[in-house]
């Protein structure tokens, strides 16, 4: 449905079109509702002459596409319905451009051979939509109109009002646009971030899910947040049979590519460090280096604390192909201090454990990760292998012991160019970077 809606207001306004929101019809009196404000959304429907009505040449053009779809389908009990549908078209549009009425009527019968034999005069104000005089509505490639593919965003801003955090689902389709889909602005505490994105996470999902394409997840969060479980998220709802096999209840990273992106650099433009590193680990091969220097040998609560200049200095000489990875968390205390550092010396790729407690095998894995770094080969090649080890280190009853050392892997894959452009960020009234409240 949206396939012929989109058709029709690139038939009308004659330039690229581009949805600024992902809509999605279920009824073809839907899609007519999609085709007011053509030109700019601000009521101005009409060409400056005013001889035309965008509107009505839009929402005829676009009824005589429906007839034609469902004239191929080839069902009897639609005839009437039809005929009455191509008949109010004919009337309707008798005043318009010979134009627009030589296009209803190649929509209808056009691109079809004339019958055999003479058949009898349809009554008059009517136009017969007959099998073989129809012009099937064009296809796109490789089969009939489809939405488009996509991934899904999820942007959560820092906290603006006491302890709620703002947030913004939207699709980044396979042309790079980016279309939001749900939002709240006044935002929610971190407890209830997951109950309450949960259906417009799920819905988005649906929606980017064509075809043989399975949607990513990115969620652009603060760096407070990247401790959050994420890659557990389930998308059924509370109550719900939980059948570790199904794919609608099963944790979101056991299923899906889930990706964490930085919420604070992507308020402004991609700094040459974080581009040309990102570049390099994209390329491969890549190397691990230590995000704390002393984690390897004295785990993530040891003593020997690397201080933040100093880490800075370490990973900005690391190579460019060099992947941080931690043993403990990064949502704050040493751990937050690090990330901080790697961020600032360009890395956009990271592996740490989202767990403070619980472990005493730091030296095994940071081990581990190397390994899994370098057999990855590049940036694109680790997401892969992080599902595959969550997956086997995930069974309640039978975790696959050569995984478990992965147990709350996290990985950060912060490409500059994806999603394209920093969104402008969002603050209290009144209220601007660099100002005080």
């Amino acid at each position: 449905m949206m396939q012929l809606v989109g058709d029709t207001k690139r038939r009308m306004i004659q330039d690229p079109y581009h949805p600024g929101v992902e809509h999605d019809p279920r009824t073809w009196r839907e899609g007519v509702g999609l085709l007011y404000d053509l030109r700019d959304g601000a009521g101005r429907a009409k060409e400056p002459d005013g001889e035309r009505d965008l509107e009505l040449e839009a929402v005829l053009l676009y009824s005589a596409r429906v007839a034609a779809a469902v004239s191929r389908l080839g069902h009897d009990r639609d005839l009437p319905h039809l005929r009455d549908l191509s008949g109010w078209l004919t009337g309707e549009a008798e005043p318009l451009s010979y134009v627009i009425r030589e296009e209803i009527r190649q929509i209808l019968h056009g691109g079809s051979p004339a019958p055999e034999a003479p058949r009898a005069a349809a009554p008059p104000g009517t136009v017969e939509l007959r099998k073989p005089e129809r012009r099937d509505v064009e296809p796109g490639p490789g089969g009939p109109p489809t939405r488009r593919r996509g991934d899904v965003i999820v942007e959560i801003d820092p906290l603006l009002y006491g302890d709620r955090y703002p947030w913004r689902v939207k699709l980044l389709l396979e042309d790079g646009m980016v279309t939001p889909l749900h939002a709240d602005d006044e935002g929610v505490p971190r407890a209830l971030l997951r109950e309450r994105l949960r259906e417009p996470v799920a819905a988005a999902l649906d929606q980017g899910d064509v075809g043989e394409h399975l949607a990513e997840l990115h969620v652009v969060l603060p760096r407070e947040l990247f401790d959050e479980p994420l890659d557990d998220w389930r998308l059924a709802p509370p109550g719900a049979d939980d059948d570790g096999f199904d794919p609608r209840t099963m944790p979101l990273g056991l299923r899906r590519v889930v990706i964490l992106k930085d919420r604070r650099r992507r308020d402004q433009p991609a700094t040459p460090e974080w581009k040309k590193r990102f570049k390099r680990a994209s390329l491969g091969p890549m190397t691990a280096v230590p995000l704390r220097r002393e984690a390897p040998a004295h785990g993530h609560d040891g003593p020997r604390r690397e201080g933040g200049h100093v880490a800075y200095a370490r990973l900005s000489e690391a190579p460019g192909t060099a992947v941080p990875v931690y043993c403990g968390e990064v949502g704050r205390g040493a751990g937050a201090t690090a990330m901080d550092a790697a961020l600032a010396a360009g890395h956009g790729v990271v592996i740490w454990r989202r767990c403070a407690t619980g472990h005493t095998d730091c030296a095994e894995f940071h081990e581990r990760a190397a390994r899994l770094v370098c057999e990855a080969g590049n940036a694109e090649g680790l997401h892969r292998r992080v599902r595959n080890l969550r997956i086997r280190c995930g069974d309640p009853d039978f975790p696959d012991p050569d995984a478990l050392w992965a147990r709350s892997i996290a990985l950060l894959f912060d490409d500059p160019d994806r999603p394209p452009g920093p969104d402008t960020p969002l603050h209290a009234p009144g209220v601007r970077p660099g100002t005080a409240p």
